[in-house]
């Protein structure tokens, strides 16, 4: 019985040692969060002037120094529609939604 104790915790030991040595070997891809998160592509492929959609460039920065970019699009209506496209490409890859709002809601 003290064998297959002593087996066991050897076996317990040895599969938690290769795991930390492949964690620390594999730190970077698992622990840092620029392989988990998309940043857009600052390039823009298309802008609203590809659909025929006259536009502003405007520009924002947060309370914390971010640059950001945006989109004035004058609407038909006296609303505006703030579109926040999220991390998954970048609001150019998007037009197709922007063309949508700005022809059947005047946004």
């Amino acid at each position: 019985m003290r064998v297959l104790i002593k087996k066991n915790t050897f076996v317990s030991i040895t599969i938690a040692m290769v795991f930390l040595v492949l964690l620390f070997i594999l730190r970077e891809r698992v622990l840092l969060d620029k392989y988990f998160v998309y940043f857009p592509d600052p390039n823009l492929a298309h802008t609203p002037s590809n659909i025929g959609l006259d536009y502003e460039d405007v520009y924002f920065t947060t309370k914390d120094g971010y640059k950001l970019h945006g989109w004035f699009i004058p609407g038909k209506n006296d609303f505006t529609f703030v579109w926040f496209h999220g991390n998954a490409g970048n609001i150019g890859d998007r037009l197709d939604y922007i063309e949508l709002l700005h022809h059947n809601v005047g946004a």
